[in-house]
Protein backbone atom coordinates (compact mmCIF):
# COMPACT_ATOMS: atom_id res chain seq x y z
CA UNK A 1 0.00 0.00 0.00
CA UNK A 2 1.45 3.81 -0.94
CA UNK A 3 2.45 5.32 2.41
CA UNK A 4 0.68 8.65 3.04
CA UNK A 5 3.31 10.68 5.03
CA UNK A 6 0.75 13.50 5.91
CA UNK A 7 -0.66 10.55 8.10
CA UNK A 8 1.06 11.50 11.27
CA UNK A 9 -0.85 11.36 14.73
CA UNK A 10 -3.18 9.19 16.25
CA UNK A 11 -6.01 7.69 16.86
CA UNK A 12 -7.91 6.07 19.55
CA UNK A 13 -9.37 2.63 19.88
CA UNK A 14 -11.00 0.54 22.86
CA UNK A 15 -9.82 -2.51 23.55
CA UNK A 16 -13.16 -3.94 23.42
CA UNK A 17 -13.13 -3.85 19.65
CA UNK A 18 -11.41 -7.66 19.93
CA UNK A 19 -14.93 -8.60 21.09
CA UNK A 20 -16.95 -6.72 18.17
CA UNK A 21 -17.90 -8.81 15.33
CA UNK A 22 -16.38 -6.97 12.96
CA UNK A 23 -13.21 -8.14 14.32
CA UNK A 24 -13.85 -11.54 13.00
CA UNK A 25 -14.56 -10.03 9.91
CA UNK A 26 -10.91 -9.69 8.33
CA UNK A 27 -11.77 -7.21 5.18
CA UNK A 28 -14.56 -4.84 6.40
CA UNK A 29 -11.57 -4.34 9.74
CA UNK A 30 -9.32 -3.77 7.84
CA UNK A 31 -11.18 -1.03 5.03
CA UNK A 32 -12.88 0.07 8.45
CA UNK A 33 -9.09 1.29 10.12
CA UNK A 34 -7.82 2.29 7.11
CA UNK A 35 -10.45 4.28 6.97
CA UNK A 36 -9.68 5.37 10.53
CA UNK A 37 -6.74 6.35 9.64
CA UNK A 38 -7.23 8.74 6.61
CA UNK A 39 -10.71 10.40 7.60
CA UNK A 40 -10.10 14.03 8.20
CA UNK A 41 -9.17 14.56 11.86
CA UNK A 42 -11.67 17.17 12.51
CA UNK A 43 -14.89 16.15 10.87
CA UNK A 44 -13.98 12.36 10.45
CA UNK A 45 -15.55 12.37 6.62
CA UNK A 46 -13.59 11.35 3.96
CA UNK A 47 -14.17 11.35 -0.37
CA UNK A 48 -13.33 8.18 -1.44
CA UNK A 49 -13.62 6.68 -5.13
CA UNK A 50 -14.07 3.28 -5.12
CA UNK A 51 -10.85 2.96 -7.81
CA UNK A 52 -8.18 4.08 -6.87
CA UNK A 53 -9.67 3.18 -2.82
CA UNK A 54 -9.67 -0.24 -4.30
CA UNK A 55 -6.30 -0.20 -5.72
CA UNK A 56 -5.25 1.47 -2.46
CA UNK A 57 -6.60 -1.61 -0.41
CA UNK A 58 -5.46 -4.65 -2.86
CA UNK A 59 -9.52 -5.29 -3.62
CA UNK A 60 -11.62 -4.95 -6.48
CA UNK A 61 -13.72 -2.01 -6.99
CA UNK A 62 -17.03 -3.84 -6.35
CA UNK A 63 -15.59 -5.62 -3.17
CA UNK A 64 -14.78 -2.30 -1.59
CA UNK A 65 -17.83 -0.77 -2.60
CA UNK A 66 -19.43 -4.12 -0.61
CA UNK A 67 -17.54 -3.78 2.39
CA UNK A 68 -18.09 0.01 2.75
CA UNK A 69 -21.94 -1.24 2.81
CA UNK A 70 -20.82 -3.60 5.18
CA UNK A 71 -19.92 -1.32 7.35
CA UNK A 72 -22.79 1.09 6.90
CA UNK A 73 -25.76 -1.41 7.13
CA UNK A 74 -24.61 -4.37 9.24
CA UNK A 75 -21.60 -2.57 12.01
CA UNK A 76 -23.50 0.73 11.80
CA UNK A 77 -19.94 2.26 11.67
CA UNK A 78 -19.61 5.03 8.61
CA UNK A 79 -22.83 6.89 6.82
CA UNK A 80 -22.10 7.09 3.56
CA UNK A 81 -23.35 9.48 0.37
CA UNK A 82 -22.80 8.65 -2.60
CA UNK A 83 -23.16 10.78 -6.34
CA UNK A 84 -21.57 9.87 -9.64
CA UNK A 85 -18.40 10.85 -9.07
CA UNK A 86 -17.25 9.72 -4.91
CA UNK A 87 -18.44 8.60 -2.14
CA UNK A 88 -18.36 10.57 0.89
CA UNK A 89 -17.42 8.38 4.26
CA UNK A 90 -18.73 9.73 7.66
CA UNK A 91 -17.65 7.72 10.61
CA UNK A 92 -20.37 7.83 13.09
CA UNK A 93 -19.84 9.33 16.73
CA UNK A 94 -16.44 10.21 15.07
CA UNK A 95 -16.31 13.36 17.85
CA UNK A 96 -17.75 11.38 20.82
CA UNK A 97 -15.14 8.55 20.34
CA UNK A 98 -12.26 10.70 19.26
CA UNK A 99 -12.23 13.66 21.87
CA UNK A 100 -8.41 14.82 22.65
CA UNK A 101 -9.03 16.76 25.94
CA UNK A 102 -9.89 13.90 28.36
CA UNK A 103 -6.46 14.63 29.86
CA UNK A 104 -3.80 16.51 30.31
CA UNK A 105 -1.25 15.00 28.25
CA UNK A 106 -2.99 15.06 25.32
CA UNK A 107 -4.29 18.52 25.85
CA UNK A 108 -0.38 19.66 26.38
CA UNK A 109 0.31 17.75 23.08
CA UNK A 110 -2.29 19.25 21.18
CA UNK A 111 -0.82 22.96 22.25
CA UNK A 112 2.50 21.94 21.64
CA UNK A 113 1.47 21.19 18.01
CA UNK A 114 -0.22 23.75 17.62
CA UNK A 115 2.51 26.49 18.37
CA UNK A 116 5.27 24.29 16.11
CA UNK A 117 2.01 24.75 13.19
CA UNK A 118 2.25 28.18 13.94
CA UNK A 119 5.85 28.74 13.90
CA UNK A 120 5.91 26.50 10.64
CA UNK A 121 3.94 28.74 9.00
CA UNK A 122 5.56 31.47 10.27
CA UNK A 123 9.07 30.34 9.42
CA UNK A 124 7.26 29.79 4.94
CA UNK A 125 5.40 33.11 4.97
CA UNK A 126 7.60 34.62 2.46
CA UNK A 127 7.29 31.85 -0.25
CA UNK A 128 4.70 29.93 1.19
CA UNK A 129 1.78 29.81 3.31
CA UNK A 130 0.16 26.75 3.45
CA UNK A 131 2.62 23.66 4.94
CA UNK A 132 2.63 21.78 1.97
CA UNK A 133 5.53 22.29 0.63
CA UNK A 134 7.02 19.05 0.99
CA UNK A 135 4.00 17.53 -0.21
CA UNK A 136 3.77 19.14 -3.24
CA UNK A 137 7.69 18.67 -3.96
CA UNK A 138 6.89 14.91 -3.74
CA UNK A 139 3.89 15.29 -6.31
CA UNK A 140 6.23 17.23 -8.65
CA UNK A 141 8.58 14.15 -8.22
CA UNK A 142 6.30 11.67 -8.90
CA UNK A 143 4.84 13.55 -11.88
CA UNK A 144 8.63 13.59 -13.21
CA UNK A 145 9.07 9.99 -12.69
CA UNK A 146 5.33 8.72 -14.57
CA UNK A 147 5.51 11.06 -17.08
CA UNK A 148 9.24 11.57 -18.48
CA UNK A 149 9.26 15.59 -17.85
CA UNK A 150 12.28 17.22 -15.71
CA UNK A 151 9.57 19.79 -13.64
CA UNK A 152 12.32 21.74 -10.83
CA UNK A 153 9.55 24.55 -9.06
CA UNK A 154 6.46 23.91 -7.57
CA UNK A 155 5.81 27.89 -7.80
CA UNK A 156 3.40 27.20 -10.67
CA UNK A 157 1.44 24.85 -8.98
CA UNK A 158 1.22 25.45 -5.36
CA UNK A 159 -1.66 27.64 -4.73
CA UNK A 160 -3.69 24.87 -6.55
CA UNK A 161 -1.76 22.12 -4.83
CA UNK A 162 -2.69 23.61 -1.65
CA UNK A 163 -6.61 23.71 -2.79
CA UNK A 164 -6.46 19.99 -3.92
CA UNK A 165 -5.14 19.38 -0.55
CA UNK A 166 -8.23 20.91 1.72
CA UNK A 167 -10.10 17.57 -0.20
CA UNK A 168 -7.74 15.51 -1.20
CA UNK A 169 -5.07 13.51 1.32
CA UNK A 170 -1.59 13.30 -0.65
CA UNK A 171 -1.89 9.92 -1.06
CA UNK A 172 -4.53 10.43 -3.20
CA UNK A 173 -2.87 13.32 -5.27
CA UNK A 174 -0.16 10.83 -5.91
CA UNK A 175 -2.24 8.23 -6.94
CA UNK A 176 -4.40 10.44 -9.57
CA UNK A 177 -0.85 11.32 -11.08
CA UNK A 178 0.13 7.72 -11.15
CA UNK A 179 -3.22 7.38 -12.81
CA UNK A 180 -2.72 9.71 -15.78
CA UNK A 181 -0.98 6.88 -18.33
CA UNK A 182 -4.90 5.19 -17.39
CA UNK A 183 -6.57 7.79 -19.66
CA UNK A 184 -6.09 8.77 -23.38
CA UNK A 185 -6.58 11.88 -22.93
CA UNK A 186 -4.72 12.74 -19.92
CA UNK A 187 -1.48 10.61 -21.24
CA UNK A 188 -1.38 12.75 -24.87
CA UNK A 189 -2.42 16.43 -22.93
CA UNK A 190 -1.44 16.07 -19.18
CA UNK A 191 0.91 18.75 -18.19
CA UNK A 192 1.90 19.90 -14.56
CA UNK A 193 -0.27 23.02 -14.71
CA UNK A 194 -3.24 21.23 -16.24
CA UNK A 195 -3.45 18.81 -13.62
CA UNK A 196 -3.64 20.62 -10.91
CA UNK A 197 -6.05 23.29 -12.33
CA UNK A 198 -8.95 24.15 -10.41
CA UNK A 199 -10.89 26.42 -13.13
CA UNK A 200 -11.86 25.81 -16.76
CA UNK A 201 -13.66 27.74 -19.48
CA UNK A 202 -16.93 25.90 -17.80
CA UNK A 203 -16.16 27.14 -14.20
CA UNK A 204 -14.54 25.36 -11.28
CA UNK A 205 -13.02 21.68 -12.14
CA UNK A 206 -12.03 19.18 -10.11
CA UNK A 207 -9.01 17.26 -12.42
CA UNK A 208 -7.81 15.28 -9.35
CA UNK A 209 -11.13 13.74 -8.92
CA UNK A 210 -11.29 12.73 -12.36
CA UNK A 211 -8.03 11.24 -12.66
CA UNK A 212 -8.91 8.99 -9.19
CA UNK A 213 -12.77 7.86 -9.70
CA UNK A 214 -12.95 7.64 -13.60
CA UNK A 215 -12.76 4.17 -15.36
CA UNK A 216 -9.71 3.81 -17.07
CA UNK A 217 -10.13 3.68 -21.11
CA UNK A 218 -6.40 2.53 -22.06
CA UNK A 219 -5.43 -1.57 -21.29
CA UNK A 220 -3.06 -2.02 -19.17
CA UNK A 221 -0.65 -3.43 -21.65
CA UNK A 222 -0.82 0.21 -23.23
CA UNK A 223 0.02 1.99 -20.34
CA UNK A 224 2.66 -0.26 -19.31
CA UNK A 225 4.69 -0.33 -22.49
CA UNK A 226 4.58 3.76 -21.82
CA UNK A 227 5.80 3.50 -18.21
CA UNK A 228 8.53 0.84 -19.13
CA UNK A 229 10.18 3.49 -21.79
CA UNK A 230 9.68 6.56 -20.10
CA UNK A 231 12.34 4.31 -17.51
CA UNK A 232 14.15 3.57 -20.28
CA UNK A 233 14.46 7.28 -21.29
CA UNK A 234 15.66 7.95 -17.51
CA UNK A 235 17.47 5.76 -17.16
CA UNK A 236 19.46 7.22 -20.75
CA UNK A 237 19.96 10.38 -19.27
CA UNK A 238 21.13 9.33 -15.87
Amino acid sequence: MPKDKTNSGWIKIHRKIVDSDIFTDDLAFKVFMWILCTVDVKSGTKKSGRFWASEILGIKPTTYYQVLKRLEKKYQLISLKSDNKMTTILVNKWNEYQKTNDNKMTTNRQQNDTTQEYKNIRNNINDFSSGFEKDCIEAVEVFNKYRGTKHRSIKSIYSNFCKYRETYSNEEIIQAIKNIPKFNWWNQHADLEIVFRTKNKNGECDNIGKLLNSKPDRSPSDYQLDLIRIEDDNRTDN
